[in-house]
């Protein structure tokens, strides 16, 4: 599934997934007040550690400056 899945998106399961997931939480961060660990949790990471790493390394911002800067 996943040399296949590679050659049909150009990128690997665990990276499309982390894209869905930080695309998901911009939407989130942009129309909520929900607090971050709450997002990252309903976003499906359950560590805040991993989210923060995936959320600043899809966007270059913490999502707490993401939050700030839209």
């Amino acid at each position: 599934f996943r040399k296949l899945f590679k050659k049909m998106t150009g990128e690997s399961v665990r990276n499309y997934l982390h894209k869905v997931r930080v695309d998901e939480a911009c939407r989130l961060l942009f129309m909520t007040d929900m607090p971050i660990q709450e997002i990252a949790l309903a976003v499906g990471y359950q560590d805040i550690k991993s989210f923060y790493q995936a959320f600043r390394q899809m966007t270059g911002k913490t999502p707490k400056e993401y939050r700030n800067h839209q």
